[in-house]
């Protein structure tokens, strides 16, 4: 029997660029070839044109009507049961659509972990219905963006906010070999007491890392926030002994208190974003509809209202966890402006963002102190609060993909 087209494409784009990965698959017994021994072009059959990617046409009604999801949402024209939906182009606000979308048609609730975990339509089918989705797994610690891959995983470290949904954007920009992890606030999914420093913060997540993978080497990425816990779990790695391949961050600087030389020109994003600010990032990063709350002031109660009236990813939060989510923010908030860096023994990859800076903002450099290696800078067009939006994250994973490969 042959392979499916799935399973063809993730093994060829396991060793080819994105753009010569074949986007339909037909099976032969053997290559035309011409009189001299050539391959015959002409003689190719043409692929079926039943499923656009060249992947298997539905064969039930369930399976039908999420192929038009899939396809709805991503703006395709059609989807096959073999395609995965961060492989089309997804990433974490089409991934809100299409649970919304999905509970809309089915009448069941599916968290954004089992679209993760079910990227496919077929896989996705066997899931639904089966009670094993509690919705829950959105806010764990550890969340499995990717877990398939025979190459280390890449563990990537959530921003202030304590999320890190928005990294599955990098599925379909990595090999399919690398398994990609986030790393999420404790505080998010259960209340509970808060960590009181970035190094608390580091050990905790290691020892998440560890259940997936014992020993290096490990490859780190942070965003924000996320890049002073990444550095300081590459600095705790090094003293155990371990290998780190790779530090990557995303428009991350350390916030020194005036003791360290801080204070003047910092970013612009070290200022603690107000109550409303947050709940309305918050919204807009989990793909909420801004029309319906956009201009009036945004409580606790009023945002667990709008979640409770569009399902999605955040649809069973009560008002006490909207509340949380604000006490994460302002805790990991805090914690960035006192934390003094250790050193790091290695190189540093940093992705900056270009936009809406002023003039007098540090640049990466301001890592110097704290690592012994060099500093890769690579500038990206977009804000800081956009760096995991669909445009930028291209850019960047295709560097990432690049050094991944020159590493492993």
């Amino acid at each position: 029997e042959s392979p499916a087209p799935a399973e063809l494409r993730r093994h060829a784009a396991a060793g080819l660029p994105e753009y010569m990965v074949p986007n339909a698959f037909v099976p032969l017994d053997a290559l035309p070839l011409t009189p001299n021994r050539k391959l015959d072009r002409r003689a190719l059959p043409a692929p079926e044109s039943s499923a656009g990617s060249g992947g298997r046409a539905p064969r039930t009604r369930q399976e039908r009507l999420l192929c038009e999801l899939f396809a709805e949402v991503l703006g395709i024209e059609r989807v096959s049961v073999d395609d995965g939906f961060f492989d089309l182009g997804g990433h974490s606000l089409l991934a809100t659509r299409l649970i919304g979308r999905v509970r809309a048609t089915f009448g069941v609730d599916i968290a954004i972990r089992t679209l993760f975990e079910t990227p496919t339509v077929a896989e996705l089918t066997e899931r639904l219905g089966t009670g094993e989705d509690d919705g829950q797994g959105a806010f764990d610690i550890l969340l499995p963006l990717r877990r398939k891959g025979g190459r280390p995983p890449l563990f990537c470290v959530h921003p202030a906010s304590g999320f890190s949904w928005s990294y599955a954007g990098l599925m379909r920009h990595l090999g399919p070999d690398h398994p990609i992890y986030g790393l999420q606030s404790r505080g998010i999914a259960e209340p509970g007491e808060l960590p009181t420093g970035v190094q608390e913060i580091a050990a905790d997540y290691l020892k998440q890392v560890r259940t997936v993978q014992p020993t290096g080497p490990y490859l780190l990425l942070g965003w924000s926030f996320g890049g002073l816990v990444a550095h300081a779990m590459a600095e705790q790695l090094q003293r155990a002994g371990e290998r780190v391949a790779l530090l990557a961050m995303l428009d991350s600087f350390p916030r020194l208190p005036e003791s360290h030389g801080g204070g003047a020109g910092r970013p612009a994003e070290d200022a603690v974003l107000s109550q409303r600010e947050f709940l309305a990032g918050m919204l807009d990063l989990a793909g909420y509809e801004r029309a319906e709350w956009d201009g009036e002031p945004l409580e606790y109660g009023r945002v667990a209202e709008i979640l409770r009236g569009q399902g999605g990813i955040l649809g069973g939060l009560e008002e006490r966890h909207v509340a949380a989510l604000y006490e994460v923010f302002e805790n990991n908030s805090r914690l960035a402006r006192g934390h003094v860096p250790g050193t790091y023994v290695g190189d540093l990859l940093f992705f900056e963002a270009t936009l809406g800076k002023p003039g007098n903002t540090p640049g990466p450099e301001v890592w110097a102190p704290f690592l012994e290696g060099s500093i890769e800078r690579h500038p990206v067009e977009s804000t800081h609060d956009d760096m995991t939006q669909p445009e930028p994250l291209a850019g960047i994973g295709r560097i990432l993909a690049a050094r991944l490969r020159d590493f492993i």
